[in-house]
């Protein structure tokens, strides 16, 4: 279920950019937020925490190329 994903999507890039990060590094905190979201039926009642999202962001690759 995607309730919620492209809502965790954006507030993940934003938290990034707000602490500083490059863009690329956002983006991929936003991404691996999303995945938890969309593991579960429905919306959420938990959001992932900061240290369970970085455990997992360098496994998220970002391409520049739509065609990636």
């Amino acid at each position: 279920d995607t309730t919620g994903a492209g809502d965790s999507l954006k507030a993940g890039v934003a938290y990034g950019l707000v602490r500083g990060w490059p863009l690329e590094k956002a983006v991929r905190f936003g991404v691996v937020v999303s995945s938890f979201i969309i593991q579960a039926f429905g919306a959420i009642t938990r959001e992932p925490k900061v240290d369970e999202v970085m455990a997992l962001i360098d496994q998220v690759r970002v391409s520049k190329d739509a065609n990636s």
